[in-house]
């Protein structure tokens, strides 16, 4: 009989936060047209305001619908292959600026050992990150955010134990609401929860995700000096996600577009000239190019000439992306009529040189 009450108390919940999900989603779109827009100094100011608020209230919807759905036991994980460190940069970003506002300062790590390519629910652990560090960004008034991802096991075949640690100097919490925190609607009083805001549910759902996925979430903590919060959750290796070659002739640049590469889960083969890449290409199958246009004896274009003439005969098209100093659209024009599918300038932006490889290399 008690299920009954509830499982109508969880539809209502959910039917409630669509509706009001509905005209938020409106009030951000059309407050972000209107920001786009020229305005005055104060109008600016006061939309901004109303931006923030909005978030603010469209985030605590959010966690009110998956609670409801990690008590339904309705929420599933999506497993995905991801790049852990390239996944959480967004969300570290934003964290950093939030500390560097309170002045506080924020490091953050990832072992060396954790593997570039995983499989898991990329979504759900940056929600597990973004709950955890920002409670404690919020909770500390000076001092510092220490943020630590480890192998917290060895590597088998199919499972990787990640451990993320979150270390402040915050106010700490109190022994009798250690448990209490965990639960919904719960901070360490209600005065911290009127000064801090927030309706207390970030590490209710970041304790539930953990559990989802076989992890659990620990705490030490003393009043007054801080909190250290131990996170761990199971993902799996995943495969690389393409076979890239790199064909660059300065050293320096080469290992930054391989770090950059790798650290998205890519696996790289580099090539220091043109004749060894036309020697690799006629060797293996690669997913795509990165190819630097000034080289020595054989440059990017007799590369993609070469390339192209026996593709003629084969049917086959790899997506080459030119890396070149140069940044000119004619010089852009120049690359795509030698045969180049897209065109990179230097320095390269990781963001922007990911994008373009999942496009291409998911097509």
């Amino acid at each position: 009989m008690a299920e009954a009450p509830r499982k109508g108390e969880e539809e209502l919940l959910a039917n409630v936060s669509h509706e009001i999900l509905t005209p938020m989603n409106a009030i951000l779109g059309m407050t972000e047209l209107v920001l786009d827009s020229t305005l005055a100094e104060e109008q600016r100011r006061l939309l901004l305001t109303v931006r923030s608020a909005a978030r603010d209230l469209l985030e605590i919807l959010n966690d009110l619908l998956d609670v409801s759905q990690l008590h339904a036991g309705k929420l599933a994980l999506d497993l995905a292959p991801f790049g852990l460190r390239a996944s959480l940069d967004e969300i570290i970003r934003a964290l950093e600026e939030r500390a560097r506002r309170k002045g506080l300062g924020l490091v953050y790590r990832v072992d060396p050992g954790v593997p570039e390519s995983l499989l898991g629910d990329a979504g759900r652990i940056r929600q597990i990150v973004l709950n955890i560090v920002g409670n404690a960004v919020k909770f500390t008034s000076q001092g510092e955010v220490d943020v630590r991802i480890d192998l917290d096991a060895a590597l088998t075949i199919d499972r990787i134990v990640l451990r993320l640690t979150v270390a402040d100097t915050g106010i700490g919490i109190d022994e009798a609401m250690r448990t209490a925190i965990f639960r919904a609607f719960e901070q360490e009083d209600m005065s911290t929860t009127r000064r801090h805001g927030g309706a207390g549910l970030g590490l209710t759902i970041a304790s539930r995700l953990a559990t989802l996925m076989d992890g659990s979430v620990e705490l030490e903590s003393e009043v007054g000096k801080g909190s250290t919060f131990t996170c761990t959750f199971v993902v799996s290796p995943g495969p690389a996600s393409g076979h890239i070659l790199v064909v660059e002739d300065n050293e320096l640049n080469a290992e930054l577009v391989e770090q950059l590469l790798r650290r998205r889960g890519y696996e790289v083969t580099l090539a220091t000239g043109g004749r060894q890449a036309i020697e690799l290409l006629a060797a293996r199958r690669f997913d795509a190019l990165l190819l630097d246009l000034h080289m020595p004896e054989v440059d990017g274009f007799q590369v993609v000439r070469e390339l192209r003439a026996r593709e003629a005969s084969t049917g086959e098209h790899l997506p080459v992306i030119a890396l070149t100093a140069l940044s000119r659209p004619s010089d852009r024009d120049r690359c795509l009529a030698a045969g180049m599918d897209e065109f990179v300038s230097k320095p390269v932006e990781a963001i922007a040189l990911w994008r373009l490889l999942e496009r291409f290399v998911a097509r």
